[in-house]
């Protein structure tokens, strides 16, 4: 298990990432309530959407920027792991200046727990930000 996920890790770090949490969830939030009906419809159905950033709305788009944004210019540190801002990690991953070549999503992982990813073109591990915030358990038909 990393630092960031060990249940010993020292008081600061928490207060490090309870902070990066502060900035980036509430942003998480407004984009996911930015998905318009039919896109919850397949989102409740495959308990995941991904959506190309190129067919993103302009408020979609405003939202998306908010998150990527969210700790830019205020990068942390928790117990050794970088925090940057999630567009400087999305370029660092090969992303292009307009990101057409992303993919952005949302994931119920497990019983409810959500989870927002961001994937390049071309590479397999996303930008993940897992557990920001837990979902009614969705039963399955």
């Amino acid at each position: 298990m990393d630092a960031v996920g060990r249940g010993d890790m020292p008081e600061q770090s928490w207060r490090v990432l309870l902070e990066y949490m502060r900035r980036v969830n509430p942003t998480l939030w407004e984009l996911f309530g930015s998905l318009f009906d039919a896109q919850i419809e397949r989102f409740l159905e495959a308990k995941s959407i991904a959506i190309a950033v190129r067919d993103l709305t302009p408020e979609q788009m405003a939202a998306l920027d908010a998150v990527l944004d969210a700790n830019r210019g205020n990068e942390m540190e928790v117990s050794g792991v970088s925090l940057p801002d999630f567009r400087t990690l999305l370029y660092k991953m090969g992303a292009v200046e307009d990101l057409s070549n992303v993919t952005i999503g949302f994931t119920i992982e497990g019983a409810n727990t959500l989870s927002f990813n961001a994937r390049v073109a071309g590479k397999t591990d996303p930008l993940q930000w897992t557990g920001w915030a837990q979902v009614p358990r969705l039963g399955s038909k």
